[in-house]
Protein backbone atom coordinates (compact mmCIF):
# COMPACT_ATOMS: atom_id res chain seq x y z
CA UNK A 1 0.00 0.00 0.00
CA UNK A 2 1.42 3.41 -0.96
CA UNK A 3 1.12 6.30 1.44
CA UNK A 4 -0.30 8.34 -1.40
CA UNK A 5 -3.25 5.93 -1.68
CA UNK A 6 -5.00 7.66 1.22
CA UNK A 7 -5.43 11.41 1.07
CA UNK A 8 -5.71 13.50 4.27
CA UNK A 9 -9.46 13.64 3.63
CA UNK A 10 -9.66 9.84 3.67
CA UNK A 11 -7.63 9.75 6.85
CA UNK A 12 -10.07 12.27 8.38
CA UNK A 13 -13.05 10.08 7.50
CA UNK A 14 -11.29 6.92 8.71
CA UNK A 15 -10.34 8.54 12.03
CA UNK A 16 -13.82 9.98 12.55
CA UNK A 17 -15.40 6.58 11.88
CA UNK A 18 -13.10 5.00 14.48
CA UNK A 19 -13.09 7.71 17.15
CA UNK A 20 -16.74 8.77 17.21
CA UNK A 21 -18.34 5.41 18.06
CA UNK A 22 -15.43 4.44 20.30
CA UNK A 23 -15.76 7.53 22.49
CA UNK A 24 -19.56 7.43 22.50
CA UNK A 25 -19.62 3.75 23.45
CA UNK A 26 -17.09 4.38 26.21
CA UNK A 27 -19.21 7.28 27.45
CA UNK A 28 -22.37 5.15 27.43
CA UNK A 29 -20.89 2.93 30.16
CA UNK A 30 -19.94 5.86 32.38
CA UNK A 31 -22.17 6.33 35.46
CA UNK A 32 -22.14 10.11 34.94
CA UNK A 33 -23.70 9.94 31.48
CA UNK A 34 -27.20 11.08 32.47
CA UNK A 35 -26.33 12.93 35.66
CA UNK A 36 -26.01 16.72 36.06
CA UNK A 37 -22.69 18.54 36.22
CA UNK A 38 -20.11 17.07 38.59
CA UNK A 39 -19.77 18.73 42.01
CA UNK A 40 -16.08 19.47 41.34
CA UNK A 41 -14.86 21.97 38.78
CA UNK A 42 -16.65 24.75 36.91
CA UNK A 43 -19.41 22.62 35.41
CA UNK A 44 -22.14 23.87 37.77
CA UNK A 45 -21.47 27.47 36.80
CA UNK A 46 -21.69 26.69 33.09
CA UNK A 47 -24.89 24.79 33.83
CA UNK A 48 -26.33 27.80 35.68
CA UNK A 49 -25.57 30.09 32.72
CA UNK A 50 -27.04 27.62 30.23
CA UNK A 51 -30.17 27.28 32.38
CA UNK A 52 -30.54 31.07 32.48
CA UNK A 53 -30.23 31.25 28.68
CA UNK A 54 -32.78 28.49 28.30
CA UNK A 55 -35.18 30.46 30.50
CA UNK A 56 -34.68 33.60 28.39
CA UNK A 57 -32.84 35.58 31.06
CA UNK A 58 -29.63 36.03 29.09
CA UNK A 59 -26.08 35.37 30.23
CA UNK A 60 -26.53 35.42 33.97
CA UNK A 61 -26.12 33.31 37.08
CA UNK A 62 -29.01 32.97 39.53
CA UNK A 63 -28.45 30.21 42.05
CA UNK A 64 -31.70 31.12 43.84
CA UNK A 65 -33.79 29.52 41.10
CA UNK A 66 -35.70 26.61 42.60
CA UNK A 67 -35.76 24.69 39.31
CA UNK A 68 -31.99 24.94 39.00
CA UNK A 69 -31.34 23.94 42.63
CA UNK A 70 -33.82 21.07 42.50
CA UNK A 71 -31.55 19.17 40.12
CA UNK A 72 -28.89 19.07 42.83
CA UNK A 73 -30.98 18.61 45.99
CA UNK A 74 -33.85 16.37 44.91
CA UNK A 75 -32.52 13.46 46.99
CA UNK A 76 -30.49 13.12 50.18
CA UNK A 77 -27.60 11.60 48.23
CA UNK A 78 -27.51 14.55 45.83
CA UNK A 79 -27.71 17.03 48.70
CA UNK A 80 -24.70 15.36 50.28
CA UNK A 81 -22.71 15.41 47.02
CA UNK A 82 -23.47 19.05 46.24
CA UNK A 83 -23.57 20.35 49.82
CA UNK A 84 -20.72 22.81 49.30
CA UNK A 85 -22.48 24.50 46.39
CA UNK A 86 -25.97 24.41 47.91
CA UNK A 87 -24.75 25.91 51.18
CA UNK A 88 -22.76 28.67 49.47
CA UNK A 89 -24.33 32.15 49.43
CA UNK A 90 -26.76 32.51 46.53
CA UNK A 91 -25.69 34.77 43.68
CA UNK A 92 -27.65 36.77 41.14
CA UNK A 93 -25.44 38.61 38.65
CA UNK A 94 -24.54 38.89 34.94
CA UNK A 95 -22.27 36.04 33.85
CA UNK A 96 -19.30 38.11 32.67
CA UNK A 97 -16.77 35.82 34.33
CA UNK A 98 -17.27 32.95 31.88
CA UNK A 99 -16.88 33.05 28.07
CA UNK A 100 -20.20 32.51 26.28
CA UNK A 101 -19.77 29.91 23.55
CA UNK A 102 -19.94 26.67 25.56
CA UNK A 103 -22.90 27.67 27.79
CA UNK A 104 -24.70 28.86 24.64
CA UNK A 105 -24.25 25.40 23.09
CA UNK A 106 -25.44 23.78 26.32
CA UNK A 107 -28.53 25.97 26.39
CA UNK A 108 -29.31 24.96 22.81
CA UNK A 109 -29.24 21.33 23.89
CA UNK A 110 -31.50 22.16 26.84
CA UNK A 111 -33.96 23.85 24.50
CA UNK A 112 -34.16 20.69 22.41
CA UNK A 113 -34.02 17.98 25.06
CA UNK A 114 -34.78 19.87 28.25
CA UNK A 115 -32.60 20.09 31.32
CA UNK A 116 -33.20 16.41 31.88
CA UNK A 117 -31.08 13.24 32.03
CA UNK A 118 -31.39 13.10 28.24
CA UNK A 119 -30.13 16.67 27.97
CA UNK A 120 -27.18 15.88 30.25
CA UNK A 121 -26.35 12.82 28.14
CA UNK A 122 -26.48 14.91 24.94
CA UNK A 123 -24.11 17.49 26.43
CA UNK A 124 -21.59 14.81 27.27
CA UNK A 125 -22.08 13.26 23.84
CA UNK A 126 -21.35 16.66 22.29
CA UNK A 127 -18.10 16.78 24.26
CA UNK A 128 -17.18 13.31 23.00
CA UNK A 129 -17.97 14.40 19.44
CA UNK A 130 -15.71 17.45 19.81
CA UNK A 131 -12.83 15.20 20.87
CA UNK A 132 -13.52 12.75 18.03
CA UNK A 133 -13.56 15.50 15.39
CA UNK A 134 -10.41 17.05 16.82
CA UNK A 135 -8.74 13.65 16.59
CA UNK A 136 -9.87 13.22 13.00
CA UNK A 137 -8.51 16.67 12.08
CA UNK A 138 -5.20 15.91 13.80
CA UNK A 139 -4.97 12.62 11.93
CA UNK A 140 -5.60 14.41 8.63
CA UNK A 141 -2.94 16.99 9.51
CA UNK A 142 -0.39 14.26 10.24
CA UNK A 143 -1.19 12.63 6.89
CA UNK A 144 -0.86 16.00 5.14
CA UNK A 145 2.54 16.78 6.68
CA UNK A 146 3.79 13.29 5.87
CA UNK A 147 2.60 13.53 2.28
CA UNK A 148 4.09 16.99 1.79
CA UNK A 149 7.52 16.36 3.30
CA UNK A 150 8.22 12.65 3.88
CA UNK A 151 6.59 10.90 0.91
CA UNK A 152 9.36 11.87 -1.55
CA UNK A 153 11.86 10.16 0.73
CA UNK A 154 9.66 7.09 1.09
CA UNK A 155 9.05 6.80 -2.63
CA UNK A 156 12.78 6.40 -3.21
CA UNK A 157 12.45 2.94 -1.68
CA UNK A 158 10.72 0.42 -3.90
CA UNK A 159 10.44 -2.37 -1.38
CA UNK A 160 8.05 -2.41 1.56
CA UNK A 161 10.47 -2.05 4.47
CA UNK A 162 10.58 -0.43 7.90
CA UNK A 163 10.57 3.12 6.57
CA UNK A 164 7.55 2.61 4.33
CA UNK A 165 5.70 0.78 7.11
CA UNK A 166 6.27 3.63 9.57
CA UNK A 167 5.23 6.30 7.12
CA UNK A 168 2.18 4.52 5.74
CA UNK A 169 0.65 3.79 9.11
CA UNK A 170 1.91 6.67 11.24
CA UNK A 171 -1.42 8.63 11.13
CA UNK A 172 -2.96 5.76 13.09
CA UNK A 173 -0.71 6.82 15.96
CA UNK A 174 -2.90 9.90 16.39
CA UNK A 175 -6.03 7.75 16.52
CA UNK A 176 -4.42 5.39 19.02
CA UNK A 177 -3.47 8.18 21.42
CA UNK A 178 -6.89 9.83 21.19
CA UNK A 179 -8.58 6.53 22.06
CA UNK A 180 -6.25 5.54 24.89
CA UNK A 181 -5.51 8.90 26.53
CA UNK A 182 -7.36 8.75 29.85
CA UNK A 183 -7.20 12.50 30.37
CA UNK A 184 -9.06 13.20 27.13
CA UNK A 185 -11.60 10.44 27.72
CA UNK A 186 -12.32 11.80 31.20
CA UNK A 187 -13.37 15.16 29.75
CA UNK A 188 -16.30 13.53 27.98
CA UNK A 189 -17.98 13.21 31.39
CA UNK A 190 -17.56 16.86 32.43
CA UNK A 191 -19.41 20.04 31.53
CA UNK A 192 -16.15 21.86 30.82
CA UNK A 193 -14.75 23.79 27.87
CA UNK A 194 -11.70 21.61 27.17
CA UNK A 195 -13.24 19.42 24.41
CA UNK A 196 -14.63 22.42 22.50
CA UNK A 197 -11.35 24.31 22.96
CA UNK A 198 -9.46 21.26 21.66
CA UNK A 199 -11.65 21.08 18.55
CA UNK A 200 -11.46 24.80 17.73
CA UNK A 201 -7.71 24.89 18.32
CA UNK A 202 -7.22 21.95 15.96
CA UNK A 203 -9.38 23.64 13.31
CA UNK A 204 -7.23 26.76 13.71
CA UNK A 205 -4.02 24.75 13.37
CA UNK A 206 -5.24 22.99 10.22
CA UNK A 207 -6.21 26.31 8.64
CA UNK A 208 -2.83 27.79 9.56
CA UNK A 209 -1.03 24.83 8.02
CA UNK A 210 -2.84 25.47 4.74
CA UNK A 211 -1.81 29.10 5.09
CA UNK A 212 1.88 28.11 5.12
CA UNK A 213 1.84 27.31 1.41
CA UNK A 214 -0.85 29.72 0.19
CA UNK A 215 -0.64 32.92 -1.79
CA UNK A 216 -2.97 35.52 -3.25
CA UNK A 217 -6.72 35.31 -2.67
CA UNK A 218 -6.53 31.89 -1.06
CA UNK A 219 -4.23 33.20 1.66
CA UNK A 220 -6.68 36.03 2.37
CA UNK A 221 -9.59 33.57 2.66
CA UNK A 222 -7.57 31.43 5.03
CA UNK A 223 -6.65 34.47 7.12
CA UNK A 224 -10.34 35.26 7.62
CA UNK A 225 -11.07 31.62 8.52
CA UNK A 226 -8.17 31.62 10.98
CA UNK A 227 -9.39 34.88 12.52
CA UNK A 228 -12.95 33.57 12.82
CA UNK A 229 -11.74 30.37 14.49
CA UNK A 230 -9.40 32.24 16.81
CA UNK A 231 -12.27 34.50 17.87
CA UNK A 232 -14.36 31.43 18.67
CA UNK A 233 -11.45 30.02 20.66
CA UNK A 234 -11.38 33.17 22.80
CA UNK A 235 -15.16 32.96 23.25
CA UNK A 236 -14.61 29.42 24.53
CA UNK A 237 -11.64 30.14 26.79
CA UNK A 238 -10.61 33.72 27.56
CA UNK A 239 -7.04 32.54 28.09
CA UNK A 240 -6.57 32.42 24.31
CA UNK A 241 -6.64 36.23 24.28
CA UNK A 242 -3.14 36.10 25.74
CA UNK A 243 -2.06 34.10 22.70
CA UNK A 244 -2.75 36.98 20.31
CA UNK A 245 0.75 38.57 20.26
CA UNK A 246 2.39 35.17 19.80
CA UNK A 247 -0.04 34.12 17.09
CA UNK A 248 0.56 37.42 15.29
CA UNK A 249 4.30 36.64 15.27
CA UNK A 250 3.75 33.03 14.18
CA UNK A 251 1.55 34.12 11.26
CA UNK A 252 4.23 36.60 10.19
CA UNK A 253 6.72 33.71 10.14
CA UNK A 254 4.58 31.17 8.26
CA UNK A 255 3.07 33.33 5.51
CA UNK A 256 4.74 34.03 2.18
CA UNK A 257 5.51 37.31 0.43
CA UNK A 258 7.10 40.58 1.42
CA UNK A 259 7.36 41.64 5.04
CA UNK A 260 4.68 44.28 4.49
CA UNK A 261 2.36 41.60 3.14
CA UNK A 262 3.14 39.26 6.06
CA UNK A 263 2.50 42.02 8.60
CA UNK A 264 -0.78 42.92 6.89
CA UNK A 265 -2.05 39.33 6.90
CA UNK A 266 -1.14 38.79 10.56
CA UNK A 267 -2.80 42.04 11.58
CA UNK A 268 -5.97 41.23 9.64
CA UNK A 269 -6.19 37.87 11.42
CA UNK A 270 -6.01 39.53 14.85
CA UNK A 271 -8.55 42.18 13.83
CA UNK A 272 -11.01 39.53 12.61
CA UNK A 273 -10.65 37.63 15.88
CA UNK A 274 -11.29 40.79 17.89
CA UNK A 275 -14.33 41.66 15.76
CA UNK A 276 -15.77 38.19 16.48
CA UNK A 277 -15.27 38.76 20.22
CA UNK A 278 -16.42 42.40 20.08
CA UNK A 279 -20.12 41.88 20.94
CA UNK A 280 -19.24 39.82 24.00
CA UNK A 281 -16.68 42.34 25.19
CA UNK A 282 -19.19 45.16 24.75
CA UNK A 283 -21.75 43.09 26.69
CA UNK A 284 -19.33 42.75 29.62
CA UNK A 285 -18.44 46.42 29.71
CA UNK A 286 -22.11 47.36 29.53
CA UNK A 287 -23.13 44.99 32.32
CA UNK A 288 -20.30 46.03 34.63
CA UNK A 289 -20.43 49.71 33.68
CA UNK A 290 -16.66 49.87 33.39
CA UNK A 291 -13.86 48.87 31.01
CA UNK A 292 -13.68 45.14 31.72
CA UNK A 293 -14.13 43.38 28.36
CA UNK A 294 -13.05 40.02 29.80
CA UNK A 295 -15.39 40.31 32.75
CA UNK A 296 -14.62 39.59 36.38
CA UNK A 297 -12.97 36.18 36.27
CA UNK A 298 -9.40 37.10 35.33
CA UNK A 299 -8.33 39.29 38.29
CA UNK A 300 -10.04 37.01 40.81
CA UNK A 301 -8.54 33.83 39.37
CA UNK A 302 -5.06 35.34 39.09
CA UNK A 303 -5.02 35.68 42.87
CA UNK A 304 -4.86 31.89 43.17
CA UNK A 305 -1.83 31.78 40.88
CA UNK A 306 0.16 34.45 42.72
CA UNK A 307 -0.18 33.45 46.35
CA UNK A 308 1.77 31.89 49.20
CA UNK A 309 -0.19 28.66 48.71
CA UNK A 310 0.79 28.44 45.02
CA UNK A 311 4.43 29.13 45.82
CA UNK A 312 4.46 26.56 48.63
CA UNK A 313 2.93 23.82 46.50
CA UNK A 314 5.31 21.50 44.70
CA UNK A 315 3.46 22.03 41.41
CA UNK A 316 3.01 25.80 41.52
CA UNK A 317 -0.63 25.11 40.68
CA UNK A 318 -3.49 27.57 41.01
CA UNK A 319 -5.06 27.44 44.48
CA UNK A 320 -8.69 28.05 45.44
CA UNK A 321 -7.84 28.98 49.04
CA UNK A 322 -6.82 32.63 48.46
CA UNK A 323 -10.12 33.45 46.75
CA UNK A 324 -12.06 31.71 49.51
CA UNK A 325 -10.19 33.66 52.17
CA UNK A 326 -10.74 36.94 50.34
CA UNK A 327 -14.46 36.35 49.95
CA UNK A 328 -14.75 35.30 53.59
CA UNK A 329 -13.00 38.47 54.73
CA UNK A 330 -15.11 40.72 52.52
CA UNK A 331 -18.30 39.04 53.73
CA UNK A 332 -17.73 40.74 57.10
CA UNK A 333 -16.99 44.10 55.51
CA UNK A 334 -19.77 46.65 56.08
CA UNK A 335 -19.42 48.27 52.66
CA UNK A 336 -19.53 44.85 51.04
CA UNK A 337 -22.70 43.95 52.93
CA UNK A 338 -24.37 47.23 52.00
CA UNK A 339 -23.51 47.01 48.28
CA UNK A 340 -26.48 47.49 45.98
CA UNK A 341 -26.36 44.04 44.40
CA UNK A 342 -24.21 40.98 43.75
CA UNK A 343 -22.59 42.64 40.74
CA UNK A 344 -21.31 45.46 42.94
CA UNK A 345 -20.04 42.94 45.45
CA UNK A 346 -18.28 40.97 42.70
CA UNK A 347 -16.57 44.14 41.52
CA UNK A 348 -15.36 44.73 45.08
CA UNK A 349 -13.90 41.22 45.03
CA UNK A 350 -12.20 42.05 41.73
CA UNK A 351 -10.59 45.22 43.10
CA UNK A 352 -9.45 43.51 46.30
CA UNK A 353 -8.04 40.54 44.35
CA UNK A 354 -6.22 42.85 41.94
CA UNK A 355 -4.64 44.81 44.80
CA UNK A 356 -3.67 41.65 46.67
CA UNK A 357 -2.10 40.09 43.57
CA UNK A 358 -0.14 43.24 42.77
CA UNK A 359 1.14 43.48 46.34
CA UNK A 360 2.13 39.81 46.40
CA UNK A 361 4.08 40.08 43.14
CA UNK A 362 6.03 43.13 44.35
CA UNK A 363 6.85 41.33 47.59
CA UNK A 364 7.96 38.10 45.89
CA UNK A 365 9.84 39.26 42.79
CA UNK A 366 12.72 36.93 43.64
CA UNK A 367 10.34 33.96 43.74
CA UNK A 368 8.75 34.52 40.33
CA UNK A 369 11.32 32.49 38.31
CA UNK A 370 10.87 29.53 40.67
CA UNK A 371 7.09 29.79 40.41
CA UNK A 372 7.24 30.04 36.62
CA UNK A 373 9.49 26.95 36.42
CA UNK A 374 7.10 24.96 38.62
CA UNK A 375 4.24 25.92 36.31
CA UNK A 376 6.13 24.83 33.21
CA UNK A 377 6.93 21.45 34.76
CA UNK A 378 3.28 20.99 35.76
CA UNK A 379 2.04 22.19 32.37
CA UNK A 380 3.80 19.28 30.65
CA UNK A 381 3.26 16.61 33.27
CA UNK A 382 3.11 13.62 33.71
CA UNK A 383 6.48 12.25 32.66
CA UNK A 384 5.89 8.53 32.96
CA UNK A 385 3.92 5.72 31.36
CA UNK A 386 2.04 6.40 28.10
CA UNK A 387 2.52 10.16 28.48
CA UNK A 388 6.28 9.74 28.40
CA UNK A 389 5.98 7.65 25.23
CA UNK A 390 3.95 10.13 23.19
CA UNK A 391 5.94 13.10 24.45
CA UNK A 392 9.21 11.44 23.47
CA UNK A 393 7.75 10.62 20.05
CA UNK A 394 6.57 14.23 19.74
CA UNK A 395 10.14 15.42 20.36
CA UNK A 396 11.32 13.21 17.51
CA UNK A 397 8.50 14.61 15.38
CA UNK A 398 9.63 18.13 16.24
CA UNK A 399 13.12 17.31 14.97
CA UNK A 400 11.64 15.90 11.74
CA UNK A 401 9.51 19.01 11.19
CA UNK A 402 12.43 21.38 11.82
CA UNK A 403 14.48 19.46 9.27
CA UNK A 404 11.63 19.34 6.76
CA UNK A 405 10.39 22.92 6.65
CA UNK A 406 11.19 25.97 8.79
CA UNK A 407 7.88 27.65 8.08
CA UNK A 408 5.84 24.65 9.19
CA UNK A 409 8.03 24.19 12.25
CA UNK A 410 7.24 27.77 13.32
CA UNK A 411 3.57 26.77 13.45
CA UNK A 412 3.74 23.25 14.89
CA UNK A 413 6.37 24.11 17.49
CA UNK A 414 5.51 27.76 18.01
CA UNK A 415 2.06 27.09 19.49
CA UNK A 416 3.28 24.70 22.24
CA UNK A 417 6.04 27.18 23.10
CA UNK A 418 3.49 30.00 23.20
CA UNK A 419 1.19 27.98 25.45
CA UNK A 420 4.08 27.27 27.81
CA UNK A 421 5.09 30.94 28.03
CA UNK A 422 1.53 32.04 28.79
CA UNK A 423 1.17 29.44 31.55
CA UNK A 424 4.50 30.48 33.06
CA UNK A 425 3.25 34.07 33.16
CA UNK A 426 -0.13 33.43 34.81
CA UNK A 427 -0.86 30.05 36.42
CA UNK A 428 -1.55 26.42 35.65
CA UNK A 429 -4.17 23.96 36.83
CA UNK A 430 -2.63 20.51 36.67
CA UNK A 431 -1.85 20.62 32.95
CA UNK A 432 -5.40 21.49 31.83
CA UNK A 433 -4.16 24.35 29.66
CA UNK A 434 -2.23 21.90 27.46
CA UNK A 435 -5.39 19.98 26.50
CA UNK A 436 -6.27 22.19 23.50
CA UNK A 437 -2.91 21.27 21.95
CA UNK A 438 -3.22 17.51 22.35
CA UNK A 439 -4.22 17.09 18.70
CA UNK A 440 -1.10 18.96 17.56
CA UNK A 441 1.12 17.06 19.99
CA UNK A 442 -0.25 13.67 18.92
CA UNK A 443 0.28 14.76 15.31
CA UNK A 444 3.93 15.44 16.14
CA UNK A 445 4.10 12.02 17.78
CA UNK A 446 2.82 10.44 14.57
CA UNK A 447 5.43 12.33 12.55
CA UNK A 448 8.00 11.16 15.10
CA UNK A 449 6.98 7.55 14.49
CA UNK A 450 7.58 8.05 10.78
CA UNK A 451 10.81 9.83 11.62
CA UNK A 452 12.09 6.80 13.49
CA UNK A 453 11.87 4.88 10.24
CA UNK A 454 13.63 7.65 8.33
CA UNK A 455 16.44 7.97 10.84
CA UNK A 456 16.96 4.22 11.11
CA UNK A 457 17.15 3.94 7.32
CA UNK A 458 19.55 6.86 7.11
CA UNK A 459 21.76 5.27 9.77
CA UNK A 460 22.30 2.11 7.70
CA UNK A 461 25.76 1.92 6.07
CA UNK A 462 25.84 2.70 2.39
CA UNK A 463 26.19 -0.27 -0.01
CA UNK A 464 28.14 1.78 -2.53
Amino acid sequence: MSVTAWSPRRWFIFAAVILTPTLLISLSFDPWLMKPAKPTGDGLEYDAIAFSLQQGRGFSIDTRQIDWRHTYDSTEQLRAEYKFHLDSPVRTLPATGRPPLWPAIMSGIYLVAGRTPTGFALIRSAEALCIALAGALATALAAQVLRDYLVPTVCEHSRFNWITFCTNFSPTVVIFFFVTNRTLVSYTTDFLTEPLALLLTQVFINFCYQLCGSEGKRSMRLIFLCGLTLGMMILTRSLFLLWLPGIWLIVVCITQGSYVHKLRLATILIIVACVVCGPWWIHNCWQLNRWMPLGTQGPITLLGGYSDQALASTSGDWQFGPEQELRSTLAHNRLFQQAANDTSRELMVVESARSATHAWILKHLQDLPTLAWKRIITHWNPYSGPSLIWKAMALVGAAVVIRANKRVSCLLLGLPILSTLVVAAIYTTGGRFLIPLYGLLFCLAAIGWAGLGLFSEAAKPSRN
